[in-house]
């Protein structure tokens, strides 16, 4: 016990999966709480008085040293987000600078992410990169990230200046190659994090949105890769940002159709080699988070940063889509 007032940390059970508890009596603001709690929480009784908020986390010790004294936001219906991405655009080099080699790695994501529903991403990975030809190569594998010899060989020998990486924690829908991001189609490829709300009730409908002729390309059972394959129906190709907004609105009305109370949430990578377009978007107050970087001559947009100081990553606000070509933010637009 850290004293009233103070986090309180209590470890339980084989897999350190800890109750964190907060006394409120002495905040006016009862329905306030640690944010961390907001993007992880599991259960909560929030009210007057003793509050106490039960979610897992993996390491303990991370999570003290990373979050302890960190301030308070308003937040509420909190639902399960789920994988940690990465889009990469800049001078060329090994993958495994950004997957491997940073304090805060995507890899390392897939083992602690400390800005997501579940702390642990082990549903598989996969990298996609663009090298000598117009169309990206792609690696995936249904094995969690930290547990592949090959992802770690092959990224310490594959360069590029344009590349994605995912971890996947799945919502529901099987561990599979297919399922696995990103998605590619032609020179274009995309990945997502993220859910959309009472899906299974409508998933017929939202997936005639699909051409034909793409949704012959469509190999696993994902809402992701059903929102990748519809922006094609929306102009995709011609005009990225209107079929971003075209499929926001396409899921949106689908919902209120179907009286849908869940929320759309998501954040989303597409990239045609060249340009990049990174969306953060909910249909309620709490997207999941995105972050962006441009640093000596490279870009880089990730679920959560890399390094342990935020000071220099910046914030891609809620509802809105960062645009870039090459390394090179070109502007964030709202939707």
């Amino acid at each position: 016990m850290l004293g009233k007032g103070r986090l309180n940390i209590l470890g339980m059970g084989p897999h350190l999966v800890p109750a964190h508890c907060w006394d409120w009596s002495s905040r006016a603001n009862a329905d306030s709480f640690f944010y961390f709690i907001a993007a992880n929480m599991s259960i909560a009784d929030l009210g007057n008085g003793s509050t106490m908020a039960v979610f897992p986390v993996i390491d303990p010790d991370l999570f003290t040293r990373k979050y302890m004294g960190k301030p308070f936001i308003n937040l509420y219906k909190l639902e399960r987000f789920m994988c940690r991405w990465l889009a990469y655009s800049g001078d060329e080099i090994f993958l495994d600078e950004l997957l491997f080699k940073p304090e805060n790695s995507l890899v390392e994501q897939s083992l602690h992410a400390t800005e997501a529903k579940v702390a642990t991403n082990g549903d598989g990975f996969g990298v996609g990169w663009y090298g000598q030809k117009e169309v990206p190569g792609l690696y995936r594998e249904i094995m969690p990230a930290w547990n592949d010899c090959n992802l770690q060989h092959l990224a310490t020998q594959i360069r590029s200046s344009h590349f994605f990486a995912h971890v996947r924690a799945s919502t529901g829908t099987a561990t599979s190659r297919a399922n696995c991001h990103p998605f590619a189609y032609n020179n274009w490829m995309g990945m997502h994090n993220g859910q959309i709300g009472g899906y299974e009730h409508f998933r017929r409908p939202l997936e005639a949105h699909i051409t034909d002729m793409h949704y012959a390309k469509r190999m696993g059972t994902t809402d992701s890769e059903a929102l990748f394959y519809m922006l094609f129906k929306f102009g995709l190709e011609k005009d990225p940002v209107n079929a971003i907004r075209t499929m926001v609105d396409t899921v949106t009305n689908l919902q209120n159709e179907y009286e849908i109370k869940e929320a759309f949430r998501c954040t989303m990578a597409i990239t045609d080699g060249d340009r990049l377009y990174c969306l953060r978007h909910s249909s309620d107050r709490f997207a999941p988070s995105l972050y962006w970087r441009h640093q000596d001559g490279r870009l880089v947009v990730v679920s959560e940063p890399l390094t342990d100081d935020h000071s220099d990553w910046n914030k891609v606000p809620e509802s809105h889509v960062l645009i870039a070509n090459k390394s090179n933010v070109q502007e964030i637009i709202a939707l």
